[in-house]
């Protein structure tokens, strides 16, 4: 008996699958033949060639490239991704250039101290009319107003029973407005040192360079001597 061997056409068949692919996949066009009669299309490989009774037709494996198409409408808003890791800290930057100096602020509202006078010396006898004390002081502004505190002792010397007096205090000889400052005082013969603080304002004193002096005035009968004593103090601010 005669063997067939069945795997000769099955190797046949994988072979031409096989340069059918190749074909195809190396061809830039597919051909086939169509039936004059019938329409029936069958594809060819080349260098095969169509019946006599079918019509050559072949078309390529990629077409032209179209158009560009019409841009499409957003997409809706995705949701919110997860936070990332904090990155690393950056380099310091470099210094700015210095910036503009701004404009003076507004004068503050607390008081200035202008100057403070002290004494501490000796007991002297002194003029009756003459200055008990004097002090000079600069105002900055002409609204502002003053505020004057003046510790002292006063010490006069009667010839009477009584000896009723004042110590004023005046800047640039005048008496203080609204209201004068003074410090009115009553005693015997020889009256012993009389210590006392006075304060008070004075408004309307323009700026600049004025003086501040405290002087006895009597209202009975002038004294027989009068003293400056040892210590003093004297104080003024202004104040806005």
């Amino acid at each position: 008996m005669k063997k067939i061997n069945y795997k000769t056409p099955q190797l046949f068949l994988a072979l031409i699958v096989t340069l059918l692919f190749a074909v195809s996949i190396s061809a830039q066009t597919i051909s086939g033949c169509a039936d004059k009669n019938t329409g029936s299309l069958r594809r060819i490989i080349p260098p095969a060639v169509c019946k006599s009774s079918e019509t050559l037709v072949s078309w390529n494996i990629q077409g032209q490239t179209g158009p560009q198409g019409l841009q499409g409408s957003t997409g809706p808003i995705g949701p919110q991704g997860v936070a990332g890791p904090a990155g690393p800290q950056g380099p310091t930057g470099a210094t700015g250039a210095q910036g503009i100096q701004g404009e003076p602020g507004a004068p503050g509202t607390s008081a200035r101290l202008i100057t403070v006078g002290t004494g501490l010396g000796e007991t002297e006898i002194m003029p009756c009319t003459d200055a008990i004390r004097t002090k000079e002081f600069i105002k900055q502004s002409d609204t502002s107003s003053l505020r004057i505190t003046y510790h002292d002792e006063a010490f006069v010397g009667s010839p009477t029973n009584i000896a009723a007096f004042d110590v004023e205090v005046r800047i640039d000889g005048a008496a203080l407005t609204p209201t004068p400052l003074k410090n009115g005082m009553n005693g015997g013969n020889n009256i012993a040192g009389v210590e006392f603080t006075t304060f008070g304002y004075a408004y309307g004193i323009p700026a600049g360079t004025h003086s501040l002096t405290t002087l006895y005035s009597f209202t009975i009968l002038p004294p027989q001597a009068c003293y400056r004593r040892e210590r003093y103090t004297i104080e003024i601010e202004e104040i806005p």
